[in-house]
């Protein structure tokens, strides 16, 4: 398949997720476009060295699909340790202190914001390198649980900064960076099919929490 026509529709799904977002989320105060741009573009930058350190190691042979301490390490301590990292260390250095970020669901906006610039970028690499069969499959799959992920961390960071809820921040990275893990662990290994269906389940799960969690952010109210 052209790899311009590959490109358009690996990027389409992370931002037809980040426009719903930022179109519904908030529909009476839109952020201004300039700064859920630039937290898009960031996540587009941070996925760079979270793509190329798997690549690094996936190379290496370090990992087997076929070993669980091997699947094991490289889905927790590889891709989900990373990815979550450099996510929520941008999420701190950037949104959590923008002016603009003035309403607890704006900040849970730009952490799906992030996430789906990384997914974009996470998914053009994988769909050039694989092909339009790999991209169907994360469009289903990766990209809406990057859209998940980026949610939970938004949500606890929520309660973090405007709640002062003791370890919320803590958690902003933990519960992503677990179920991260679990949804890899189901989706690499190569032990049982059967397994595979699990990381169906665990998306399904979480994304019932974002659910609520999207409910629970828009109901809470700062005195400003």
């Amino acid at each position: 398949m052209n790899p311009i026509l590959v490109s358009i529709l690996a990027i389409l799904p992370p931002i037809i997720i980040a426009a719903l977002a930022y179109f519904f989320l908030d529909k009476e105060n839109k952020e201004p476009l300039f700064p859920t741009l630039i937290c898009f573009l960031l996540g587009v930058l941070i996925a760079f060295p979270a793509y190329f350190l798997q690549e690094y190691f996936w190379e290496k042979e370090w990992f087997t699909s076929d070993s669980f301490w091997a699947v094991l390490g490289y889905s927790f301590l590889v891709v989900a340790l990373f990815e979550e990292l450099v996510k929520i260390i941008l999420l701190i250095l950037f949104p959590s202190r923008s002016k603009h970020t003035d309403e607890p669901i704006d900040l849970l906006l730009y952490a799906i914001l992030i996430a789906m610039g990384f997914a974009s970028l996470e998914n053009l690499l994988y769909g050039l390198q694989h092909g339009f069969d790999v991209i169907v499959v994360r469009a289903l799959t990766a990209v809406p649980a990057h859209a998940i992920f980026g949610t939970i961390m938004g949500y606890y960071f929520v309660r973090h900064k405007f709640l002062n809820i003791k370890y919320s921040l803590v958690f902003a990275f933990v519960i992503p960076f677990l179920i991260h893990g679990l949804y890899d662990f189901f989706l690499i290994q190569d032990f049982s099919e059967n397994l595979m269906l699990a990381s169906i389940v665990v998306l399904i799960g979480s994304g019932y929490f974002v659910w609520s969690i999207i409910k629970q952010v828009k109901k809470i109210k700062v005195n400003t």
